[in-house]
């Protein structure tokens, strides 16, 4: 069962669902899954703001991967800056970033030994 997060962006209001404002930091481009107001895309003016899904970007594909730190103030947290760092492709279609089968393998294996 897919979990439904109905709270506004934190940035610019916007509702689950709905694009955000063009000036939110939040806001990914639609294109190229880079933060919108530093993205250097030129495609004929389509780059326009990525929809609100009720979470920062990255953070639900962090907990699928199993990407997380401990964080001295908050604790235990997804690891956005590890993915941000490993091979991925951004898909249009799911507003989310496609990671290679190799690099979940991988990632994979680096949970389970360090499980261990």
């Amino acid at each position: 069962m897919t979990e439904v997060n109905d709270r506004p962006c934190p940035q610019c209001g916007a509702a689950p669902g709905e694009l955000h404002k063009e000036w939110d930091s939040i806001a990914r481009c639609y294109e190229t899954g880079e933060q919108l107001i530093a993205c250097e895309c030129e495609h004929d003016n389509t780059c326009w703001p990525s929809r609100w899904d009720g979470e920062y970007p990255g953070v639900k594909q962090c907990r699928e991967l199993g990407m997380y730190f401990t964080d001295p103030i908050v604790g235990v947290t997804e690891d956005l800056n590890k993915l941000a760092a490993i091979p991925k492709t951004w898909n249009r279609e799911t507003q989310s970033w496609d990671i290679p089968d190799w690099m979940i393998t991988r990632l994979t294996k680096e949970r389970s030994t360090s499980v261990q």
